[in-house]
């Protein structure tokens, strides 16, 4: 076995949604993990945090500037720690994968000539350890006969433009468009979808997936054209397990929704691996 190590901030989210967005950091750093290769185990993740003033009622603190102006669209330095810790430990736990440490740093303080520093925007930085056989390390190529295969939760209008909202400044996005960007979690999902690439795991060298790649920002357009890069494919969008029937094409094949993941499985083990899929409820 050798370990992966991952870690990803989901900042834009967690200062929308310091719950849900704590829940989708810790989910897409979990895929991250397990579809290294072909496929690999969770162990244990970490959180990290770093805020404005925390302004705790009854509690002032000397350094903490109550002018001090924040983004009005945004949480509380406070609501994110309790919120955001809530959330991750919540999508650890229900997911399989327990949070066992993290940090929390505070600050916003005005310097010379009045200029300003503090974490505004909001920091939520979440990572993981697991680890991966080593016949699991290497993605096989693609091969013509192969199934390219999406497995997880259904298509929503979530996540929509959701990795360029996060890379804005604070304020540059418009504030009717930051609800759709931000994605939701649903661990129950994750955890099913993580019993199929365990299940998967532990036929050993019978493994059926070649190859396994994490949907993330761009969605499926994203998630399985790197699944056909180097051959090509074709995909049937009409296959795409659909949960909003309002969603138009573009919808379906950019949002970023959450739990879900693409694989390329053997054809002469596809059967195999729609049985586990079955046996899982996935």
């Amino acid at each position: 076995f050798h370990p992966t190590v991952t870690f990803e901030s989901h900042n834009f989210p967690t200062g929308k949604s310091p719950f849900g967005g704590a829940e989708t950091g810790t989910g897409g750093r979990q895929r991250d993990n397990k579809m290294t290769g072909r496929g690999a185990y969770l162990i244990a993740g970490t959180i990290v945090y770093c805020v404005g003033n925390l302004y705790i009622p009854g509690y002032p603190l000397p350094w903490e500037d109550p002018t001090l102006p924040y983004p009005a669209d945004s949480a509380s330095g406070l609501q994110i720690l309790i919120d955001g810790s809530n959330g991750a430990s919540d999508y650890g736990n229900k997911s399989g994968e327990p949070v066992v440490a993290g940090s929390v740093r505070s600050f916003d303080l005005k310097i010379i000539d009045d200029e300003r520093w503090a974490w505004l925007k909001p920091t939520l930085g979440t990572g993981g350890i697991g680890e991966i056989p080593d016949y699991n390390v290497k993605k096989d190529d693609p091969v013509v006969g192969m199934k390219i295969v999406s497995i997880g939760g259904r298509a929503y209008r979530i996540g929509f433009g959701g990795g360029a909202a996060s890379s804005m400044h604070q304020g540059e996005n418009k504030a009717e468009l930051d609800f759709n960007a931000v994605q939701r979690g649903d661990a129950e999902i994750a955890r099913k979808e993580y019993c199929v690439i365990r299940a998967c795991i532990e036929l050993g060298t019978r493994n059926p997936i070649a190859l396994a790649h994490d949907q993330g920002a761009g969605g499926k357009f994203n998630n399985l054209m790197e699944l056909v890069e180097k051959s090509g494919g074709r995909v049937n969008i009409l296959k795409i397990n659909v949960g909003d029937p309002t969603l138009s094409e573009l919808e379906i094949m950019v949002c970023e929704f959450q739990e879900c993941d693409g694989l390329l499985i053997y054809d002469d083990r596809f059967d195999e691996f729609a049985a586990i899929c079955e046996r899982e409820g996935v």
